[in-house]
């Protein structure tokens, strides 16, 4: 099994907002709206994106079985406004719906 026993990129020193893990990636939230995805296995960055002018307040990654696709993941984050993104695995936002106001934890 693989171990990630660091981030290896100082990116993710500071302004981290939220984190979530599955059994490949490692996603983060940060402060200034951007969202960042690193494979859990070697640390290389999947990628880093700004998705929103605000802080992303919640992440989560999610592998979607049923599609036909080989490597279908999709990652949801949150931010302080109360929009979801869902973004791919290439950081390109798939959809954004505005649900709460005063935000998402």
């Amino acid at each position: 099994m693989s171990a990630l026993s660091r981030i290896p990129n100082q990116e993710f020193d500071r302004n981290v907002t939220a984190a979530d893990l599955d059994e490949r990636f490692l996603l983060i939230g940060k402060l200034d709206g951007s969202l960042s995805a690193v494979y859990i296995k070697n640390g290389l960055q999947v990628f880093s994106v700004k998705i929103s002018e605000n802080e992303i307040t919640a992440v989560c990654c999610e592998k979607h079985e049923e599609q036909e696709h080989e490597d279908n993941q999709v990652f949801y984050a949150g931010d302080i406004s109360g929009n979801v993104f869902v973004t791919n695995k290439k950081g390109r936002i798939l959809n954004k719906v505005h649900l709460l106001e005063g935000g998402i934890s």
